[in-house]
């Protein structure tokens, strides 16, 4: 579990991936092992499971409503190569990801591809399908970091 600050203690700002509630659902899992080299997972990406055998659960990059979790946010590493150990974020936890484009709170929330500048994977509002969750916050535009209540699986609803 993370270190819980006060956002003006130390400068401090939002971070993607970083778990909100005290209680929230956490699993150790393994990076895809044939993942190319020079790829990496981030924090705040939704992962699936992956094929493959060990003692911990195996995770890759999700496929459109496949997600099973989030990728936590870890203060001394934040990417994610092939056979690193992250944590992982199941149904229940709070997780703060990046917006891709406004997002209304309720609204069930998808991911997308990776920002240009390769510090999170955005969400965006799903108008049907399958998400991953929940928004708790308003994103005004792309980049917000809003609270998403992790679900996978989440189908669409309009009147959520």
């Amino acid at each position: 579990m993370s270190t819980q600050y006060n956002m003006n203690q130390f400068g401090l700002k939002d971070q993607v991936g970083e778990c909100m509630n005290p209680a929230a659902n956490v699993i150790q899992a393994v990076i895809n092992p044939s993942l190319a080299s020079g790829t990496y997972y981030l924090a705040g990406q939704v992962v699936s499971l992956g094929a493959g055998s060990g003692d911990c659960p195996i995770v890759q990059a999700a496929a459109a409503g496949k997600g099973i979790g989030v990728i936590v946010f870890n203060e001394r590493i934040n990417k994610y190569s092939a056979r690193m150990v992250c944590g992982v974020a199941l149904d229940g936890s709070i997780i703060t990801m990046q917006a891709a484009a406004a997002i209304a709170r309720g609204g069930v929330v998808g991911y997308g591809s990776t920002f240009s500048d390769g510090t999170a994977i955005g969400i965006s509002t799903m108008s049907s399908g399958v998400g991953i969750g929940i928004a708790l916050d308003i994103a005004a535009s792309a980049t917000d970091i809003v609270r998403v209540l992790i679900k996978s699986g989440m189908a669409y609803n309009a009147a959520l």
